[in-house]
């Protein structure tokens, strides 16, 4: 039985890779990062230690009794990091260390380095690269990881994404790193002089979803661009949520508030598409927060359907402690897949998660070119909650983003609309969408944005747009709240 000491990752990514080591190995795994997250799943053969991967000390105690070491960490600091690694397994007499290192693979320099055993790397980027030095000089076991057939780029129906960023299409699925994860920990036989490389096989497919897909921090994939039904009802939205079925949508997104589950409902049964092949988003209002079970209840039935993916409290008004709890029994009763929030800042949303069982697998809020959000994105990043957008296209300052500079170059560029060039954009920050058009045309358009890549340089060009202040959605304002007051009971 390997004690594997497993470094950095704390969101999503580390949370489900960690999950799979202990689902599908029967190693001891000590989790350690700056902020260790309570996103692990429990287990007797799981330890989460708090700690500093360039604090050599703090290092250095992780490090006693373990056989292997997980390192899935990211960014400039990298190569100390590495250095660090190094002295602390020599100091501890470990051999064998599986070095991932910006999980991303954010490649566009390939970089292969010669070597014995086990540790994997994914090159590229400079810190990487620096870092894979580190490690080669050591002395270590490693093995190298030579994503070679990601240079040609994978179709359209495999997941490309990581926090939503395809990289020039250099990029694997999460799936395929957690299978490599245990692949590397339990195979003695990668531990021989050879290198390990990803091959097709290993990308899973996004089964049921033609969009591509984020997996939440319950393990479950949900399509990072779908259709949103807000101020649309009756035949209108009936009708728009057809079309984009039709149009092979899979993330449909409407609300207790908007009054018109039952006009979703309708257009998924006239779809023909299996229920299981749509993820359904759909949210409780704060005026049904003291009997949130019955109010999950009452948009299951209204939806036509036994069950919702993804069920949200819509605003922190009111006795939001109370619903999260009924929600999260909805969640363990199977009405949910997943849990969320909307329009949680940062501070609530924390707070939120301490006082807690289950931590929110979404925060929907207002996010778009002119309010990207991000120290609020940075935030759920940091406690693995996934970033999901409302207005994406800005209600009201439509026509205004669409004539910016930035983005009518853009679109001229690439052949595409400016909706196109903003829609874009967020997906490769990592950010979930939900457009609304109740025109078709339109409709297929906002789909159509997988087949180009923003450079670096046009993402931060992009990027100094941001005007910060929430438009519509800011629930720290007295005026908005005095106004939502006015919604109760409507």
């Amino acid at each position: 039985m390997k004690h594997v000491l497993f470094l950095g990752a704390t969101g999503t990514a580390g949370s489900v890779i960690v999950r799979d080591l202990l689902e599908r190995t029967d190693c001891i795994i000590t989790a350690f990062a700056r902020h260790a997250s309570q996103n692990y799943h429990e287990s007797d053969r799981l330890k989460v230690v708090d700690g500093d991967a360039l604090v050599q000390t703090e290092l250095t105690a992780a490090m006693q009794g373990q056989d292997a070491v997980y390192c899935a960490i990211s960014g400039e600091s990298l190569p100390q990091v590495a250095a660090n690694i190094v002295a602390a397994m020599k100091a501890c007499q470990v051999r064998r260390v599986i070095f991932m290192g910006a999980v991303g693979i954010y490649n566009e320099i390939p970089v292969e380095i010669d070597g014995d055993d086990n540790v994997a790397i994914n090159p590229g980027q400079i810190p990487n690269r620096d870092a894979a030095a580190v490690i080669a000089d050591s002395g270590l076991d490693y093995t190298i990881l030579r994503p070679g057939y990601l240079q040609e780029g994978i179709p359209d129906d495999f997941i490309l994404t990581f926090k939503g960023e395809p990289a020039k299409g250099y990029t694997t699925s999460l799936p395929a790193l957690s299978d490599l994860a245990v692949r590397l920990i339990s195979d003695e036989k990668l531990y021989a002089k050879e290198s390990v490389s990803i091959t097709r096989d290993m990308t899973k497919r996004t089964e049921g979803f033609a969009m591509k897909a984020v997996t939440l921090n319950n393990g479950i994939e949900m399509p990072m661009l779908g259709f949103g039904t807000f101020l649309t009802s009756e035949e209108t939205c009936e009708q728009s949520v057809l079309a984009a079925l039709q149009a092979k949508v899979r993330l449909i997104d409407t609300a207790a508030a908007y009054g018109n589950e039952t006009f979703v409902g309708n257009a998924i049964k006239k779809s023909g598409i299996p229920r299981e092949e749509i993820f359904l988003v759909s949210k409780v209002n704060f005026d049904s927060y003291e009997d949130a079970g019955k109010a999950v209840d009452n948009s299951l039935a209204r939806l036509g359907t036994d069950y919702v993916d993804l069920m949200l409290l819509h605003w922190p008004f009111g006795n939001y402690y109370a619903a999260w709890r009924a929600l999260e029994k909805a969640y363990k009763d199977g009405k949910c897949r997943a849990i969320g929030v909307s329009n949680f800042d940062p501070d609530r949303l924390i707070d939120l998660i301490k006082f807690n069982e289950i931590a929110p697998a979404v925060n929907q809020i207002e996010t778009n070119i002119f309010v990207q959000r991000k120290t609020e994105h940075e935030w759920m990043e940091k406690y693995g909650v996934a970033h999901m957008a409302y207005a994406p296209l800005g209600q009201g300052h439509r026509n205004e983003m669409f004539e910016l500079q930035e983005v009518t170059e853009l679109a001229e560029k690439y052949g595409k609309t400016p909706a196109q060039i903003l829609l874009r954009y967020q997906l490769q920050r990592g950010v979930i969408l939900i457009p609304k058009s109740t025109h078709e045309e339109r409709i297929k358009e906002n789909f159509d944005v997988f087949d180009f890549t923003l450079t670096v340089k046009e993402m931060d060009d992009l990027a100094e747009l941001d005007r910060v202040t929430p438009q519509i959605g800011d629930p720290e304002k007295p005026e908005k709240v005095e106004t939502a007051m006015t919604w109760i009971g409507k």
